[in-house]
Protein backbone atom coordinates (compact mmCIF):
# COMPACT_ATOMS: atom_id res chain seq x y z
CA UNK A 1 0.00 0.00 0.00
CA UNK A 2 1.75 3.62 -1.05
CA UNK A 3 1.28 6.60 1.40
CA UNK A 4 -1.89 8.40 -0.38
CA UNK A 5 -3.23 5.05 -0.60
CA UNK A 6 -2.98 4.59 3.18
CA UNK A 7 -4.13 7.89 3.96
CA UNK A 8 -7.08 7.95 1.54
CA UNK A 9 -7.88 4.63 3.49
CA UNK A 10 -7.74 6.27 6.79
CA UNK A 11 -9.79 9.51 5.75
CA UNK A 12 -7.17 11.85 5.93
CA UNK A 13 -7.38 12.46 2.02
CA UNK A 14 -9.86 12.73 -0.31
CA UNK A 15 -9.28 10.57 -3.47
CA UNK A 16 -10.84 13.01 -5.97
CA UNK A 17 -7.28 15.34 -4.65
CA UNK A 18 -5.22 12.97 -6.67
CA UNK A 19 -6.44 13.82 -10.17
CA UNK A 20 -4.82 16.10 -12.67
CA UNK A 21 -6.11 19.33 -13.44
CA UNK A 22 -5.03 22.39 -14.97
CA UNK A 23 -4.73 25.51 -12.58
CA UNK A 24 -4.13 28.73 -13.90
CA UNK A 25 -3.05 27.68 -17.92
CA UNK A 26 -0.69 25.07 -15.68
CA UNK A 27 -1.27 21.45 -16.53
CA UNK A 28 -0.69 19.27 -12.63
CA UNK A 29 -0.31 15.93 -13.14
CA UNK A 30 -1.38 13.04 -10.37
CA UNK A 31 2.33 12.45 -9.68
CA UNK A 32 2.28 16.32 -8.60
CA UNK A 33 -0.71 16.11 -6.61
CA UNK A 34 0.75 12.94 -4.67
CA UNK A 35 3.67 14.55 -4.15
CA UNK A 36 1.51 17.99 -2.52
CA UNK A 37 -0.69 15.23 -0.27
CA UNK A 38 2.32 13.61 1.33
CA UNK A 39 3.44 17.07 2.21
CA UNK A 40 0.17 18.30 3.42
CA UNK A 41 0.48 15.32 5.83
CA UNK A 42 3.85 16.44 6.79
CA UNK A 43 2.48 19.67 7.94
CA UNK A 44 -0.11 18.03 9.96
CA UNK A 45 2.29 15.71 11.67
CA UNK A 46 4.39 19.43 12.28
CA UNK A 47 0.87 20.37 13.53
CA UNK A 48 0.15 17.48 15.96
CA UNK A 49 3.67 17.94 17.44
CA UNK A 50 3.01 21.92 18.27
CA UNK A 51 -0.84 21.55 19.37
CA UNK A 52 0.87 18.84 22.26
CA UNK A 53 3.54 21.56 23.19
CA UNK A 54 1.49 24.61 22.53
CA UNK A 55 3.94 25.74 19.92
CA UNK A 56 3.11 28.26 16.99
CA UNK A 57 3.94 27.46 13.13
CA UNK A 58 3.57 28.92 9.93
CA UNK A 59 3.47 28.71 6.39
CA UNK A 60 6.06 30.38 4.54
CA UNK A 61 7.50 31.66 1.42
CA UNK A 62 5.67 30.03 -1.51
CA UNK A 63 3.47 28.02 0.88
CA UNK A 64 2.09 31.52 2.41
CA UNK A 65 1.61 32.93 -1.41
CA UNK A 66 -0.01 29.53 -2.77
CA UNK A 67 -2.26 29.80 0.34
CA UNK A 68 -3.11 32.95 -0.02
CA UNK A 69 -3.47 33.33 -3.82
CA UNK A 70 -4.33 30.02 -4.73
CA UNK A 71 -5.89 28.62 -1.39
CA UNK A 72 -3.77 25.75 -1.77
CA UNK A 73 0.08 24.99 -3.32
CA UNK A 74 0.93 27.00 -6.57
CA UNK A 75 0.42 25.21 -9.22
CA UNK A 76 3.84 25.02 -10.74
CA UNK A 77 5.51 25.15 -6.84
CA UNK A 78 6.90 21.32 -5.64
CA UNK A 79 7.51 22.05 -1.83
CA UNK A 80 6.26 23.69 1.30
CA UNK A 81 8.27 24.92 3.58
CA UNK A 82 7.41 26.09 7.51
CA UNK A 83 9.12 28.43 9.99
CA UNK A 84 8.88 28.94 13.85
CA UNK A 85 10.68 31.11 15.94
CA UNK A 86 13.66 30.12 17.60
CA UNK A 87 12.00 29.37 21.18
CA UNK A 88 9.47 27.24 19.68
CA UNK A 89 11.45 25.92 16.87
CA UNK A 90 13.88 24.04 19.70
CA UNK A 91 11.37 22.66 21.24
CA UNK A 92 9.98 21.72 18.42
CA UNK A 93 13.27 19.73 17.52
CA UNK A 94 13.83 18.34 20.72
CA UNK A 95 9.40 17.05 20.82
CA UNK A 96 9.26 16.40 17.01
CA UNK A 97 12.79 13.69 17.65
CA UNK A 98 11.00 11.86 20.44
CA UNK A 99 7.40 11.57 18.90
CA UNK A 100 7.24 10.92 15.47
CA UNK A 101 7.25 7.54 14.30
CA UNK A 102 8.15 5.68 11.07
CA UNK A 103 7.76 6.99 8.39
CA UNK A 104 8.31 9.83 9.32
CA UNK A 105 11.65 11.54 10.76
CA UNK A 106 13.16 14.60 11.69
CA UNK A 107 16.11 15.21 9.90
CA UNK A 108 19.24 17.16 11.37
CA UNK A 109 22.91 16.44 11.04
CA UNK A 110 22.65 15.18 14.48
CA UNK A 111 20.98 12.19 13.90
CA UNK A 112 21.48 11.92 10.06
CA UNK A 113 25.38 12.47 9.33
CA UNK A 114 25.58 12.23 6.09
CA UNK A 115 23.08 15.56 5.18
CA UNK A 116 24.06 18.67 6.15
CA UNK A 117 21.46 22.21 6.31
CA UNK A 118 21.42 24.67 9.11
CA UNK A 119 18.03 23.74 9.97
CA UNK A 120 15.57 20.54 10.39
CA UNK A 121 13.59 18.58 8.09
CA UNK A 122 10.67 16.42 8.50
CA UNK A 123 10.63 13.25 5.73
CA UNK A 124 8.46 10.49 4.62
CA UNK A 125 10.36 7.83 3.98
CA UNK A 126 7.69 5.52 2.13
CA UNK A 127 8.12 8.06 -0.91
CA UNK A 128 11.07 9.70 -1.92
CA UNK A 129 12.39 13.79 -3.03
CA UNK A 130 15.55 14.35 -3.57
CA UNK A 131 17.81 17.91 -4.04
CA UNK A 132 19.82 17.99 -6.76
CA UNK A 133 23.46 16.77 -5.47
CA UNK A 134 22.10 14.85 -2.50
CA UNK A 135 21.82 11.39 -4.71
CA UNK A 136 24.62 9.61 -3.90
CA UNK A 137 24.55 10.56 0.10
CA UNK A 138 23.66 7.83 2.45
CA UNK A 139 21.25 10.10 3.80
CA UNK A 140 16.92 9.71 4.29
CA UNK A 141 15.73 11.22 0.65
CA UNK A 142 12.15 10.84 1.65
CA UNK A 143 9.25 13.05 0.81
CA UNK A 144 10.27 16.37 2.39
CA UNK A 145 9.32 19.71 4.16
CA UNK A 146 11.80 22.23 5.60
CA UNK A 147 11.39 24.11 8.57
CA UNK A 148 13.45 26.95 9.59
CA UNK A 149 13.77 28.75 12.94
CA UNK A 150 12.61 32.40 12.58
CA UNK A 151 15.39 34.27 14.81
CA UNK A 152 16.01 37.49 15.96
CA UNK A 153 17.81 39.77 14.14
CA UNK A 154 18.77 43.75 14.15
CA UNK A 155 20.37 45.86 11.17
CA UNK A 156 23.80 46.61 12.55
CA UNK A 157 27.88 45.47 11.71
CA UNK A 158 27.77 42.26 14.15
CA UNK A 159 24.69 40.70 12.99
CA UNK A 160 25.78 41.30 9.44
CA UNK A 161 28.92 39.86 9.81
CA UNK A 162 27.78 37.07 11.66
CA UNK A 163 25.25 36.35 9.51
CA UNK A 164 27.73 36.29 6.50
CA UNK A 165 30.39 34.18 8.05
CA UNK A 166 27.81 31.53 9.01
CA UNK A 167 26.02 31.54 5.02
CA UNK A 168 29.66 30.59 3.73
CA UNK A 169 30.25 27.84 6.54
CA UNK A 170 26.88 26.28 5.79
CA UNK A 171 27.54 26.90 1.26
CA UNK A 172 30.66 25.18 1.94
CA UNK A 173 29.63 22.60 4.44
CA UNK A 174 26.61 21.62 1.90
CA UNK A 175 28.98 21.31 -1.62
CA UNK A 176 31.05 19.78 -0.18
CA UNK A 177 28.86 16.90 1.23
CA UNK A 178 27.45 16.99 -2.68
CA UNK A 179 30.54 16.91 -4.05
CA UNK A 180 32.23 14.23 -1.90
CA UNK A 181 29.35 12.45 -3.10
CA UNK A 182 30.25 12.40 -6.73
CA UNK A 183 33.15 10.03 -7.70
CA UNK A 184 34.29 11.81 -10.63
CA UNK A 185 35.20 14.90 -9.19
CA UNK A 186 38.39 14.31 -7.25
CA UNK A 187 39.96 17.95 -7.11
CA UNK A 188 37.00 19.62 -5.92
CA UNK A 189 36.09 17.23 -3.37
CA UNK A 190 39.71 17.64 -1.99
CA UNK A 191 39.46 21.32 -2.02
CA UNK A 192 36.13 21.64 -1.01
CA UNK A 193 36.77 18.93 2.22
CA UNK A 194 40.26 21.16 2.79
CA UNK A 195 38.04 24.50 3.08
CA UNK A 196 35.66 22.57 5.09
CA UNK A 197 38.19 21.88 7.46
CA UNK A 198 39.50 25.26 7.48
CA UNK A 199 36.64 26.99 8.79
CA UNK A 200 35.19 24.50 10.77
CA UNK A 201 38.36 22.56 12.44
CA UNK A 202 36.03 21.48 15.13
CA UNK A 203 33.77 19.31 12.72
CA UNK A 204 30.45 20.11 11.26
CA UNK A 205 28.37 18.66 14.34
CA UNK A 206 30.12 21.70 16.73
CA UNK A 207 29.55 24.31 13.90
CA UNK A 208 25.46 22.81 13.44
CA UNK A 209 25.15 22.94 17.43
CA UNK A 210 27.48 26.32 18.29
CA UNK A 211 25.22 28.08 15.48
CA UNK A 212 22.17 26.93 17.50
CA UNK A 213 23.18 28.24 20.62
CA UNK A 214 24.43 31.76 19.35
CA UNK A 215 21.12 32.31 17.08
CA UNK A 216 18.97 31.73 20.57
CA UNK A 217 20.92 34.15 22.05
CA UNK A 218 20.62 36.65 19.66
CA UNK A 219 16.66 36.02 19.57
CA UNK A 220 16.59 36.65 23.47
CA UNK A 221 18.71 39.83 22.29
CA UNK A 222 16.62 41.25 19.06
CA UNK A 223 12.89 41.02 19.13
CA UNK A 224 12.19 43.76 16.48
CA UNK A 225 13.20 41.85 13.25
CA UNK A 226 12.93 38.01 12.43
CA UNK A 227 13.80 35.98 9.68
CA UNK A 228 15.46 33.38 8.13
CA UNK A 229 19.30 34.26 8.05
CA UNK A 230 21.38 30.73 7.53
CA UNK A 231 20.15 29.15 4.45
CA UNK A 232 22.19 27.24 1.46
CA UNK A 233 18.97 29.10 -0.90
CA UNK A 234 19.66 32.52 -0.52
CA UNK A 235 22.99 34.52 -0.20
CA UNK A 236 20.82 37.01 1.58
CA UNK A 237 18.98 36.69 4.61
CA UNK A 238 15.27 37.36 5.06
CA UNK A 239 14.15 39.17 7.55
CA UNK A 240 10.81 41.38 8.48
CA UNK A 241 8.98 43.31 11.53
CA UNK A 242 8.42 41.11 14.14
CA UNK A 243 4.84 42.07 14.53
CA UNK A 244 4.06 40.18 11.24
CA UNK A 245 4.31 36.80 13.08
CA UNK A 246 2.20 37.81 16.41
CA UNK A 247 -0.54 35.68 15.37
CA UNK A 248 -0.92 32.67 13.43
CA UNK A 249 -4.16 32.65 11.57
CA UNK A 250 -5.57 29.69 9.70
CA UNK A 251 -6.93 29.98 6.25
CA UNK A 252 -7.76 27.45 3.35
CA UNK A 253 -5.37 25.24 2.15
CA UNK A 254 -6.23 22.46 -0.47
CA UNK A 255 -8.85 20.28 1.04
CA UNK A 256 -7.74 21.60 4.73
CA UNK A 257 -6.49 24.49 6.91
CA UNK A 258 -3.21 25.31 7.41
CA UNK A 259 -1.73 28.36 9.43
CA UNK A 260 -0.04 31.97 7.95
CA UNK A 261 1.33 34.89 9.51
CA UNK A 262 -1.29 37.39 10.69
CA UNK A 263 0.76 39.87 8.89
CA UNK A 264 1.37 37.76 5.98
CA UNK A 265 0.60 41.13 3.44
CA UNK A 266 3.39 43.34 4.97
CA UNK A 267 5.71 39.69 5.16
CA UNK A 268 5.40 38.65 1.62
CA UNK A 269 5.54 42.54 -0.22
CA UNK A 270 8.66 42.33 1.48
CA UNK A 271 10.20 39.29 0.41
CA UNK A 272 8.09 39.57 -3.14
CA UNK A 273 7.13 42.29 -3.64
CA UNK A 274 3.32 42.19 -6.14
CA UNK A 275 3.36 38.48 -4.93
CA UNK A 276 -0.80 38.77 -6.17
CA UNK A 277 0.50 38.87 -9.80
CA UNK A 278 1.24 35.31 -11.38
CA UNK A 279 4.20 34.95 -13.62
CA UNK A 280 4.36 34.81 -17.41
CA UNK A 281 2.80 31.48 -19.01
CA UNK A 282 6.37 30.73 -20.09
CA UNK A 283 8.10 31.15 -16.69
CA UNK A 284 5.47 28.97 -14.35
CA UNK A 285 7.25 25.64 -13.53
CA UNK A 286 9.14 23.72 -10.42
CA UNK A 287 11.35 26.13 -9.47
CA UNK A 288 13.72 23.33 -7.00
CA UNK A 289 15.49 21.17 -8.26
CA UNK A 290 13.94 18.43 -7.06
CA UNK A 291 13.46 14.49 -8.10
CA UNK A 292 10.59 12.82 -6.64
CA UNK A 293 8.77 9.47 -6.89
CA UNK A 294 6.10 9.58 -3.96
CA UNK A 295 4.74 6.16 -4.54
CA UNK A 296 8.47 4.13 -3.92
CA UNK A 297 10.24 3.99 -0.54
CA UNK A 298 13.73 6.47 -1.00
CA UNK A 299 15.86 3.40 0.02
CA UNK A 300 14.58 1.44 -2.71
CA UNK A 301 14.27 4.24 -5.46
CA UNK A 302 18.18 5.29 -4.71
CA UNK A 303 19.65 2.17 -4.22
CA UNK A 304 18.00 0.87 -7.81
CA UNK A 305 19.09 4.39 -9.45
CA UNK A 306 22.09 5.42 -7.78
CA UNK A 307 23.52 2.14 -6.27
CA UNK A 308 23.45 3.64 -2.61
CA UNK A 309 23.54 1.05 0.01
CA UNK A 310 22.51 1.95 3.40
CA UNK A 311 23.70 1.77 6.54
Amino acid sequence: MTECERLIKNGMLPASFLEAETRCEYHVDSKMKKLWALQIDLVKQIEAVCKRHNLTYFLIGGGCIGAVRHKGCIPWDDDIDVGLKRDDYNVFVQKAQEELEDPYYLQSPLCDPAYFRTHVTIRNSNGTCISLGDQHLDCNNGIQVHIFPLDGYEDNLYCRWFHFINHVRNTISILSYNISSATDHLRKRRFMCFLRFIIMPLGLHHFYKRLNEQCTKLSAKYKDRIGIQYTYYSKACWTWDAHCFDEAVYVPFEYTTLPIPKGYHEMLTATYGNYMEFPPVDKRGNKHSFEFEPDVPYKEYCHQKYGVNYK
